[in-house]
């Protein structure tokens, strides 16, 4: 009834306001929380048409595209050695007369046009997402398969029922529905199911039609494409991923963590990264195959489910070097013949669209001796024989210490906790500046960073009451702890979980003498609630506080970055020409790409560094809208097609140190814009234009200059 009333009013103010970019841009914001996401994209979109700069509808789109087509999309349809080898797979099982075919997370319908393309007589394709099988449908009209070649359900394959669904039981199931880990995506019950409920049964010796030309024999069972797998494992000692995972620093001035060991709390077993970009790290020993599947044994893929293969201990000799994290990758095998791999050594890996599988871990040995379980269909690696539960690996894993660490406690944070402590450069800088601003009364701090680690110093040396807004009550109990062992008197240490901040502010008149923002995200772009929240904050200010940083300045450099543009768009000419994918697809690339890292992307600089917005932290709150246009000139030859940007600021005005964002150990990545890829040639000069609104920030190709 109250969201009736509400669409009512929406409905009455839009016909009030047909041409207000606002109301139909908050229209949208609803029903995205709605979860109507489809339609929050058109009110949006809507709402861009009528004035194409007002950013929050801007920023809104992006993320409903981003949430309507999950950018993995394009990185698996721009990977033409998979699209290739799939195809050769299917046509390969047409001729031996597999016939009707199933294709499970068709996503644009690519595999099931291959299979049409092979002379496959019944095709039906599965996706449990609406805007892929919309997608789907157009890809297969514009390409001639009509809907009597290939029967596009909007269903989960688990989902799915014979006569309801289809009309009798398949002879093939075709599926790339693998992640990093080989199993994120629930293959294994996935395949378990469609063995039990949608496949014909196995040949007793399937081997022997591997090759068969006997088309009735085949018809009689069914096969599964991809046909194996096998896992591969490794040690690896790797810096980069090692500060995502645990503090490195023992101290902070007079703040001792050496006595606590913190570590990342994870909700998922494993995570992924794409070590072929990373250079620094180092494998400890020879990489095992740790796992075979075979999923055309469906007795198999059952008693994997239920672990009864989790028993075997797997060796790895790391003579007793520093052990960061295990690497997983996988060799999965279409068929008799076809192999592609996800493994940072091979000579494709810089166009392979799966990264690797990193699960953190924190050990010295010898000899490291490791389950690799996949009980309940999750993929996970156990190092304790009393530790059963899939869910807590990840986490166990780090907490494992070598025996010279047995005196610490130990505590899972966020990974903002972990990156802000290991930005030496930062903490460094937050604890001098206590001598500055310490001189000064400060009765009343309001401490927004990841870790309160100068709100900490006052209270410890001047008594000052601290308000620390942190994201988790396990940072809550970390910094308690930490205050604890240093023996600070934590009866005027307060704490508010981030999501309760605004409401405890708009109930509350305390006043504050110094406030410690934290305006940006680690995944490089402004904090914008925090930004929005800056006017009340300013209201809760004493006469002379201060707020930090007080200025900080946006730059941006001109990049070539063939990666960035495959992970946003699709670019194979075989799906823009041949198969007419791209132009559906394309509908929802964003040109926005967060959280990449300058250090470890492969790209091309055009151009030096520029300085494109300086924003001091006091006006901040008075403005609306800014835009400025300025110029860049070309410094190197190249295909200009994105724009990355970071921040530099001080925390006083008065400072002569700048921390930069863009710095090997920041605990904020990098952001970009994506743009339409255009040739650029020393001499040029490229007019960009910033625009600025409310914490978001966007920057536009405006022209190259004459």
């Amino acid at each position: 009834s109250r969201y009736a009333d509400l669409f009512q009013c929406y409905e009455q103010a839009i016909e009030v306001f047909p041409e207000n970019e606002q109301v139909l841009c908050n229209l949208g914001a609803h029903l995205f929380r709605l979860g109507h996401f489809n339609d929050a994209s058109r009110f949006f979109s809507q709402s861009l048409e009528l004035n194409s700069n007002y950013l929050i509808a801007y920023r809104n789109l992006q993320n409903v595209c981003n949430l309507l087509v999950e950018r993995w999309h394009f990185r698996m349809l721009n990977d033409t050695n998979r699209n290739e080898a799939y195809r050769e797979a299917i046509l390969k099982k047409v001729k031996q007369g597999f016939h009707k075919i199933l294709d499970i997370g068709t996503g644009t319908g690519l595999l099931s046009m291959y299979a049409v393309q092979a002379g496959a007589q019944h095709v039906y394709a599965c996706d449990y997402s609406t805007t892929m099988c919309n997608i789907a449908d157009q890809v297969l009209i514009a390409n001639n398969c009509n809907k009597d070649a290939v029967k596009v359900i909007n269903k989960l394959s688990n989902d799915l029922a014979i006569s309801d669904d289809i009309p009798d039981r398949i002879s093939l199931v075709v599926t790339e529905t693998m992640d990093a880990g080989l199993f994120g995506e629930h293959l294994l019950e996935t395949l378990i199911h469609a063995w039990s409920s949608l496949l014909l049964p196995p040949h007793p010796e399937i081997k022997t039609i591997y090759n068969s030309t006997d088309t009735v024999k085949s018809q009689k069972f069914g096969i599964v494409i991809p046909f194996s797998a096998t896992l591969w494992a490794v040690p690896i000692q790797c810096d980069y991923i090692a500060r995502k995972n645990s503090v490195f620093i023992d101290k902070y001035d007079e703040l001792d963590l050496s006595k606590i060991y913190l570590f990342t709390e994870r909700n998922e077993p494993y995570d992924t990264e794409n070590l072929q970009s990373i250079k620094e790290f180092i494998t400890l020993s020879n990489p095992i195959a740790v796992k075979k599947f075979d999923f055309n044994s469906p007795s198999q893929l059952q008693d994997y489910f239920e672990g009864k293969y989790d028993s075997e201990i797997i060796s790895f000799s790391c003579s007793s070097k520093q052990i960061d994290a295990i690497a997983v990758w996988f060799d999965v095998h279409l068929d008799e013949d076809i192999t592609l791999t996800s493994s940072p050594f091979h000579s494709d890996a810089k166009i392979c669209c799966w990264d690797q599988a990193i699960f953190p871990i924190h050990s010295k040995v010898d000899n490291l001796s490791l389950n690799f379980i996949c009980k309940d269909g999750k993929f996970a690696i156990k190092e304790c024989p009393d530790c059963n539960d899939p869910d807590t690996l990840a986490n166990y894993l780090q907490s494992k210490l070598g025996e010279d660490n047995l005196s610490q406690s130990k505590y899972p944070v966020s990974l903002d906790m972990i990156q802000f402590l290991n930005n030496k450069t930062l903490c460094d800088r937050l604890d001098e500046i206590f001598s500055v601003i310490g001189k000064k009364q400060t009765n009343y701090i309001l401490d927004f960073s990841p870790f309160p680690i100068l709100g900490l110093k006052f209270l410890k040396n001047c008594q000052s009451h601290v308000l620390s807004i942190l994201k988790s009550t396990n940072d809550i109990n970390a910094v308690k702890e930490i205050a604890k062992q240093n023996k600070i008197d934590t009866a005027k240490l307060e704490f508010i979980l981030d999501d309760d901040f605004e409401e405890y502010l708009d109930s509350n008149g305390n006043k504050f003498d110094l406030v410690i923002n934290n305006i940006f995200e680690t995944t490089g772009e402004m904090k914008e609630k925090n930004v929005v929240l800056l006017p009340k904050i300013k209201k809760h200010l004493r006469d002379g506080g201060r707020m930090i940083p007080e200025v900080f300045s946006v730059f941006c450099q001109l990049i070539q970055s063939d990666w960035l543009t495959k992970t946003s768009r699709v670019i194979n000419e075989d799906l823009i020409d041949k198969y007419k994918i791209a132009q559906f697809i394309n509908v929802y690339e964003v040109n926005q790409h967060l959280d990449i890292d300058l250090n470890i992307l492969e790209h091309t600089l055009l151009s030096k560094n520029v300085e494109c917005l300086e924003l001091n932290i006091d006006s901040i709150p008075e403005m609306a809208t800014i835009s400025k246009e300025f110029s860049v000139n070309i410094e190197k030859e190249g295909i200009l097609n994105a724009i990355p940007y970071w921040f530099q600021y001080k925390l006083l005005k008065e400072d002569d140190k700048i921390i930069s964002t863009n710095s090997k150990y920041s605990n904020v990545n990098q952001a970009a814009m994506i743009l339409k890829s255009e040739y650029v040639k020393l001499g040029d000069t490229i007019l960009i234009r910033v625009d600025y609104q409310n914490g978001i920030l966007r920057l536009i190709l405006s022209k190259k200059a004459e």
